[in-house]
């Protein structure tokens, strides 16, 4: 198994690589801050990424008690019929989506 510092090193050569390759031309310094850059993106896209799958993988559960208590609250001071046992049947993306609507 590679370790991190080796694997580090592969990505940065070839990131060398890769700017010499289409003539960018660089000194060590910018070559080291731009790779720092590039780095910093790809973990803030892993990030997202999985955040992102989670929240995919969650919304599909039932709404919180929270959200639906919510969407009631908002529902009577504004008037709006509902049925109580369609909130029950909300998922939490739904729920989300009911609440940003009504934000707005």
């Amino acid at each position: 198994m590679e370790s991190k510092m080796e694997n580090f090193l592969k990505e940065f050569g070839a990131f060398k690589q890769f700017a010499q390759k289409e003539q960018i031309s660089i000194d060590g310094a910018e070559t080291v801050n731009l790779f720092a850059i590039y780095r910093k993106d790809e973990r803030s896209n892993d990030i997202m990424a999985n955040k992102n799958s989670s929240l995919r993988m969650n919304g599909d559960q039932p709404a919180t008690d929270k959200q639906k208590a919510y969407i009631r609250n908002i529902y009577e001071q504004n008037g709006i019929e509902h049925k109580v046992d369609d909130l029950q049947k909300l998922t939490k993306r739904q729920a989300s989506e009911i609440i940003e609507s009504l934000k707005n």
